[in-house]
């Protein structure tokens, strides 16, 4: 990593984003024939740090590509935006994330997601980029990635007196509670104190609802410095 300290860190994906146009979704079982193709580097965690960087933070990046061909040009995206890179694991033989979407005429879409390297972010690279924060730093999370690296860097960046954003999408079955020191913004934004214990929801309408209910009536924090959240 550089010498200058980092405003805002990045635990998450990174993906590469396959995009077929067609007049309409395919149906279960049915091809049909699109207008162009088109190819986006993605990813919750990347879209999210690239919104920072463009926003004017510095920013680091802990997570994980593959060796194949898709990995170097999402590295090389990632940095052409000013993000630190060096928290970035290659992964021999192991698969880029990638994500094969479908849109049609009215910008309805499917997606598929193949997770490749990201289901292999590890802890240690979460924690080597938080060493890099600045005092009051915050530390931007999705669950794109497993749970383990996702606590350690909590727990971390509650070491060294960082804050911590959790963007809970998508939406896991597993449930992480308690994590120091944490915002949790539920989609669509709800803003909970940084003493509150996390709140997550697990798909069912009526839990989101009750969690944005319980977070609605919990006193806001000041605002953080750099906040990015993407869908």
């Amino acid at each position: 990593m550089g010498d200058e300290l980092l405003d805002l860190v990045v635990v998450g994906s990174i993906n590469v984003d396959l995009v077929v146009h067609s007049e309409v979704l395919p149906r279960p079982g049915e091809t049909v024939s699109g207008s162009h193709f088109e190819r986006f580097f993605g990813g919750k965690g990347a879209n999210q740090a690239a919104a920072a960087a463009r926003a004017g933070a510095r920013v680091g990046f802990a997570g994980a590509v593959g060796d194949d061909a898709f990995g170097p040009e999402a590295l090389a995206d990632l940095a052409a935006e000013g993000i630190d890179v060096a928290a970035v694991r290659t992964l021999p033989g192991c698969a880029t994330g990638i994500a094969a979407i479908v849109v049609d005429a009215k910008g309805e879409n499917q997606i598929a997601l193949a997770a490749g390297a990201n289901a292999a972010v590890d802890a240690a690279s979460a924690e080597a980029a938080i060493e890099q924060l600045k005092p009051g730093g915050l530390v931007v999370l999705s669950f794109e990635v497993p749970d383990a690296p996702l606590a350690a860097a909590a727990r971390r960046a509650a070491a060294v007196g960082a804050r911590v954003l959790v963007t809970p999408a998508p939406v896991v079955s597993t449930t992480v509670t308690r994590w120091p020191g944490t915002w949790v913004v539920l989609p669509p934004s709800v803003t909970i104190a940084p003493s509150a214990p996390m709140v997550t929801t697990t798909g069912a309408p009526q839990k989101a609802e009750r969690a944005r209910a319980a977070a609605a009536a919990r006193p806001r924090p000041s605002a953080a410095s750099v906040v990015a959240i993407s869908r």
